[in-house]
């Protein structure tokens, strides 16, 4: 599969987004042009913003998050201050040309497990402490997002902005995002979580708050041989303290 080639002027070292050199000793140029291979992504001609390019900007608009894609652009070209930047329209069709699909493949092949058994507070008796948790985001208010994902609702009225829950599988020594997924923001935090337990690894003790506790996914659990450490509510109710304190935790 042929590959576009960027107009963009390289550095000295050959790198057309040299703020990024730091990532790049996480994620090489090499994985970013194979996730690029792997889901189809090509460019049949020469263009200054090339998928390869995009994907390099995206992946920047998760660190300087408070900038416009612009700026975010000018900040991965920082040894060429004086050059003239696109506009940001062809920054934003040149993105939506990219789609998801390269940053899925890109994060499926680059996330791993940090933690070794020297890493603080990464281990409980030789077992790597994993966690289950869900944040809200507030999205753009567009109609799109809107009807795709929703918004929550009070006694005093709708929140202003659409909202999309995601629920995340973590490595909690280490902060490293193992797994996830969004959902519109109605969608049950408890029903997303077994999707989210093929990502465990063998070594893993989940640790989940009460928000979380079911019996369906406690029997999950058990038929997964997932050991687990979970607090529930004081209302819950067992067929004797012996078993409920044999794994739970009452917060």
């Amino acid at each position: 599969m042929r590959h576009g080639r960027c107009l963009l002027t390289p550095d000295d070292s050959g790198l057309v987004c040299d703020r990024l050199v730091g990532l790049q000793q996480i994620i090489s140029s090499e994985s970013i042009k194979q996730a690029l291979l792997d889901t189809g992504k090509s460019n049949s001609r020469h263009c200054l913003l090339t998928h390869e390019v995009m994907l390099w900007v995206v992946l920047a608009m998760g660190i300087f998050t408070n900038l416009p894609i612009r700026q975010v652009f000018k900040r991965t070209r920082f040894a060429r201050e004086k050059e003239s930047s696109p506009c940001r329209s062809s920054l934003c069709h040149a993105r939506q040309r990219l789609g998801i699909a390269p940053l899925r493949r890109l994060f499926q092949e680059t996330t791993c497990l940090l933690a070794t058994p020297q890493t603080p507070g990464a281990f409980y008796k030789g077992m790597r402490l994993m966690g289950i948790d869900g944040v809200v985001f507030n999205l753009p208010d567009r109609d799109a997002n809107e009807s795709v994902f929703g918004q929550s609702n009070s006694r005093r009225g709708p929140s202003a902005f659409p909202q999309l829950k995601k629920i995340s599988l973590v490595e909690l020594g280490t902060h490293a995002e193992i797994a996830f997924i969004a959902k519109p923001f109605a969608a049950s935090e408890r029903a997303v979580v077994p999707s989210l337990l093929k990502h465990m690894p063998e070594d893993g003790l989940l640790l989940w708050d009460q928000g979380f506790y079911s019996y369906d996914l406690i029997k999950t659990l058990f038929l997964k041989n997932i050991f687990f450490l979970t607090r529930v509510s004081q209302s819950a109710k067992f067929k004797s303290r012996q078993d409920a304190f044999r794994w739970f935790i009452f917060g």
